[in-house]
């Protein structure tokens, strides 16, 4: 391969537990973004930021070791939310590199650091991310495409069902009738039967399926829950946020746990 190609080569996340409340999440270096990044996710934390801080430090040295790339690391909480261990001087990401053989790091922010340069061909990245499973532009691609052609056959399925229902079962009613009376009989009363069935349904003189039951109920409930919507904007507002934080936390705590459990 030709260290010029640029062939889109993107490596999947590596995540490691570091405990039922603590797991680090490593996002390799790329051929457009010449360094790795590093995040130790606090699902839940009651650490001084001097510790924090030893503890990035001490992950981004071993990464740095395991993987000799350029690299950025912070700590961020359940709600992603970056953990400021500078207390107040807002120098949170820690900057690992190699200078004359020698590691160096500097504490800073991403965006201010002079980054050192790297070769980020795909040979290079391909040697020293051996372990980590990649994909090529090329190869999301055909995936990309292969999903559209599932999608567009379910497309084609369901059509191919409208128009049997629509179009081929009313023509083989009418075709029945004329070469057979008693068939054609047959097949108009189970049709009539369908049509009063869905009619005796919408006038509400048949009960409704469970399924129907539960979309009628849910409906309800969303006209119900916009109308106070409406009422105190700022409530909602207040709410959705709430709720949009718990649902972060809880997945955070949730993927440290299996990361946890996986590793036992």
């Amino acid at each position: 391969m030709d260290s010029g190609d640029t062939v889109g080569l993107v490596f999947d996340t590596v995540k490691e537990s570091r405990g039922p409340r603590l797991f680090v999440e490593y996002q390799p270096a790329n051929e457009t973004m010449p360094f790795a990044s590093l995040f130790l996710v606090y699902a839940e934390h009651d650490e001084g930021l001097e510790v924090i801080a030893d503890r990035i430090r001490e992950e981004a040295l071993q990464w740095f070791r395991r993987f000799p790339i350029p690299l950025v690391a912070s700590a961020v909480d359940s709600v992603d939310d970056p953990i400021d261990v500078s207390g107040g001087d807002d120098r949170r990401d820690l900057l690992v590199y190699a200078r004359a053989g020698k590691i160096v790091t500097e504490w800073g922010r991403l965006g201010e650091f002079s980054m050192p340069s790297f070769d980020a061909s795909p040979d290079n990245l391909l040697k020293i991310y051996s372990s980590i499973d990649h994909s090529t532009k090329e190869q999301r691609r055909q995936k990309a495409d292969k999903k559209l052609l599932e999608q567009r056959s379910g497309v084609r399925i369901i059509i191919a069902f409208l128009f049997f229902r629509r179009a081929v079962v009313p023509a083989g009613v009418a075709l029945a009738f004329y070469l057979h009376p008693v068939l054609g009989f047959l097949g108009l009363l189970g049709t009539l039967a369908d049509a009063a069935i869905g009619g005796l349904r919408v006038l509400g003189y048949l009960p409704k399926s469970k399924k129907e039951k539960q979309a009628e109920e849910k409906r309800r409930k969303m006209e119900h829950h916009d109308y106070h919507c409406q009422l105190n904007p700022r409530g909602f507002a207040a709410l959705k946020a709430e709720n949009l934080g718990e649902s972060l936390r809880e997945k955070a705590r949730q993927e440290a746990r299996d990361l946890h459990d996986e590793n036992r």
